[in-house]
């Protein structure tokens, strides 16, 4: 009797594990159902977010070119809706598009001045040490000096017998050398020197002497180089014809290329990663950085080409950089009427109504955002 028993108790014990097993076994594979369907999810998020910010990118394009009409403060709004926010904890897919068309649109808006004056090609550009005036080169024989902050011309320096290449200043900024294709150099208030490219490489180094980067005008690919062993650290590609300059921003983290093809390019010096783009009518022949303050967000650029003019733009040392500089220049947001338009969320970015920008500015909303931050789930209130 006590074998009958023992045995139907193990028995019972058997079918209670190989129950709890199978129990474990179907809660495994509904897990794993679970997590795939997640990853699935995610997945179809993302893709779904990048097709919305190619779309977006488009209209912000069309919006600066005018094709929709001209319009740089919706396109950058447009443009920040496509891209990722640390700042204001957005997280979206990166899409290039959408930050080239952030920087086109801001740049539409931020255009410093235009040098007009010269009569023939812009050659070269350089900033006095103090960043107060800037001296351009120009195949019209002259080289011109100009207020920076007015774009004023101040001072013309003509003496060469032929275009003038390059000028540049002294340290001291008393000074300015001229280099021209009659075979001379002229110095300007001061004594003699001579300065003038030869061949077809351009060459820099970084600010620390630790890089060199390279440009040719038979390639429309620049490279960086570790200066002490010669190896190749990093290719900047993308310009669709002849490289005609480079130089070094003076933190050393970017690069700009001029070329051929119209424009300037700003490059991340230690990935290659394509930062901006900044367009002539016709060739770039050169382009050079401002003085950097210690722990500024962006500097400005000169850009001089054939198009007989000189550009001032503001580039900026990051993506996360350019898109909270987009917000600060911002004074209103897409109206209810406009996300619907453009198929976004209706609910607003939360930064639009922590700045209070318009139409989001009201007492409503700051009631609204403050539940939303505290976990509840409250209605949108009517925009004003």
């Amino acid at each position: 009797m006590l074998a009958l028993v023992a045995a139907g108790t193990g028995g019972l014990a058997w079918q209670q594990r190989a129950e709890a097993t199978k129990q474990a076994i179907e809660a495994q594979s509904q897990a794993t159902r679970a997590e795939r369907s997640e990853a699935v999810t995610v997945a179809l998020r993302q893709q779904t977010q990048l097709t919305e910010s190619g779309l977006l990118a488009n209209a912000a394009s069309q919006l600066v070119d005018d094709t929709l009409g001209r319009d740089a403060g919706t396109a950058m709004l447009l443009a920040l809706e496509g891209l990722p926010d640390k700042a204001a904890a957005i997280e979206r897919p990166y899409m290039l598009e959408a930050e080239i068309q952030l920087d086109r649109a801001l740049t539409a808006s931020h255009e410093r001045a235009v040098l007009v004056g010269h009569r023939h090609r812009v050659t070269s550009a350089a900033w006095s040490p103090d960043g107060a005036h800037i001296v351009t080169a120009s195949y019209d024989n002259t080289a011109r000096v100009w207020e920076a902050v007015t774009g004023k011309e101040v001072a013309r320096l003509e003496a060469h017998g032929g275009a003038v290449y390059n000028a540049a200043w002294s340290p001291d900024g008393a000074r300015i050398v001229t280099a021209s294709v009659d075979q001379t150099a002229q110095v300007w208030e001061a004594g003699r020197e001579l300065s003038r490219l030869e061949g077809r490489l351009r060459a820099a180094f970084s600010p620390d002497g630790s890089r060199i980067v390279t440009a040719s005008t038979g390639s429309s690919t620049a490279r960086v180089w570790e200066a002490a062993t010669g190896k190749e650290l990093a290719r900047l590609e993308g310009h669709g014809s002849s490289v005609w300059s480079a130089a070094w921003s003076p933190d050393r983290a970017r690069i700009v290329t001029t070329s051929n093809d119209k424009t300037a390019r700003v490059w991340e010096a230690a990935t290659g990663k394509e930062l901006a783009r900044l367009g002539h009518g016709g060739l770039v022949s050169s382009a050079t950085w401002s003085p950097l303050p210690p722990g500024a967000d962006g500097a400005v650029l000169i850009t001089t080409s054939v198009d007989e003019t000189a550009r001032l733009w503001r580039v900026f040392a990051s993506t996360q950089h350019l898109v909270n500089s987009a917000k600060d220049h911002m004074r209103r947001c897409l109206t209810p009427a406009q996300r619907k338009q453009y198929f976004l969320p209706e609910a607003p970015p939360l930064w639009c109504i922590e700045r209070r920008l318009w139409p989001y500015h009201t007492d409503d909303w700051q009631a609204w955002l403050a539940a939303r931050k505290a976990g509840r789930d409250v209605p949108l209130p009517g925009a004003s």
